[in-house]
């Protein structure tokens, strides 16, 4: 257990260099709790220790062994490994996506084997866990993320390997589309700070206000929308571009943009001159729909904007207090699922590959042992 006010750059230079665990007045820590964490009983596993009297290389190594085995160097070290990874994919992203340079670009290449580690080390953590936990995988929002980014990575790098142009473009867009959720992905290792942990909890718990009250304003915007189509465009055979038009006009009127040109001429010919609206005298049945389409955004506007999205807020402040008066044990909670997260994890990708090449040997030398006859 490392001490709490041990800096963070002295246990990543550590990690770094474990030749500094030669001096432990550096990083403080006891190698001990870690059996107990385990379940073991902390009393003899002292006594052990006290009888054994590491001393020299064989402490050194003990004191390695033990630092990397603990979960808060587990997470910093995935945490660092990932942010690599992510700098990687956004390079790739923004300067090396040519049609021509998948085979020829080690940045591609190294890129390809990331991704492939990181599905691997899901994978082993997966078969590591017990039936329960691989029945309830999918209950975790976080395994849902990572298992369509995964997804989303598979498909783009197989169009982007075996398509043609078309096609190119096509898994061009949906990596630059997983960077959402890759980056999504890091908001998991916020969890550890106990105020970014609440807020992250109070950030999901407000998308399920969201999505229920953007229930009722799709039902709203859908009658609008059509109305307000049907108005602006005089119907005569079907154009795909209106159905479009249903969802544009209501979604970004709701952040303030009118398109009001589009939907009204303000200016009409008088005698052969321009006049604004409310000077023409004469009143044509192009002018009612003009005026009824300026009585029905103000309609609109009055209802969304002032009512479903302040209820909104409302909702969002409700949810915010009552999250905010348990914080303590909400971030306790979420705590846990980090401390859960890498109790069992390996090196992060891509030095993960060693442990599960080493596990992979250890378990064909145990078949091989068992299956040998006994002489």
């Amino acid at each position: 257990q490392i001490r709490r006010h041990v800096a963070f750059h002295k246990t990543f230079f550590v990690s770094l260099f474990p030749i500094l665990l030669l001096f432990p007045k550096l990083i403080p820590f006891r190698p001990s709790v870690l059996y107990k964490i385990q379940g073991h009983d902390n009393d003899k596993v002292n006594k052990k220790d006290k009888e054994k009297k590491r001393t020299g290389f064989n402490a050194w190594i003990y004191r390695v062994k033990a630092f990397y085995a603990s979960p808060s160097i587990k997470f910093q070290n995935h945490a660092f490994f990932y942010i690599l990874f992510l700098v990687l994919h956004a390079y790739v992203v923004l300067f090396e996506m040519g049609e021509s340079k998948v085979w020829r670009n080690g940045w591609i290449l190294l890129l390809f084997a990331m991704v492939l580690m990181y599905m691997v080390d899901e994978f082993r953590q997966i078969l590591k866990n017990d039936m329960m936990f691989r029945h309830n995988y999918f209950d975790n929002s976080w395994n849902r993320i990572d298992a369509v980014m995964y997804s989303l990575y598979v498909v783009g790098i197989i169009l982007w390997l075996f398509g043609n142009l078309y096609w190119y473009s096509v898994s061009r867009a949906v990596l630059c589309v997983n960077t959402l959720f890759l980056f999504t992905r890091l908001l998991f290792l916020s969890n550890a700070d106990q105020n970014m942990g609440t807020l992250l909890l109070i950030l999901k718990e407000m998308s399920v206000d969201f999505i229920n009250i953007s229930i009722l304003i799709i039902i709203f915007v859908l009658g609008y929308g059509i109305a307000l189509v049907g108005l602006i465009v005089e119907p005569d055979h079907f154009v795909p571009s209106n159905l479009v038009a249903i969802f544009f006009y209501p979604y970004f009127q709701i952040f303030g943009e009118m398109h009001l040109e589009d939907l009204v001429q303000y200016k009409v010919k008088v005698n052969g001159s321009e006049v604004p609206l409310y000077l023409s005298k004469d009143v044509t049945p192009i002018d009612f729909t003009r005026g009824t389409t300026i009585v029905l955004v103000a309609v609109y506007m009055a209802v969304v904007a002032i009512g479903f999205v302040n209820l909104l807020i409302a909702m969002f402040s409700d949810t915010y207090r009552k999250i905010k008066d348990d914080q303590i044990n909400v971030w306790k909670y979420q705590r846990y699922g980090i401390c859960e997260e890498y109790e069992t994890a390996a090196l992060p990708p891509p030095f993960s590959v060693i442990v599960i090449l080493l596990e992979i040997s250890m378990k064909a030398y145990r078949c091989l042992c068992s299956a040998s006859p006994v002489a």
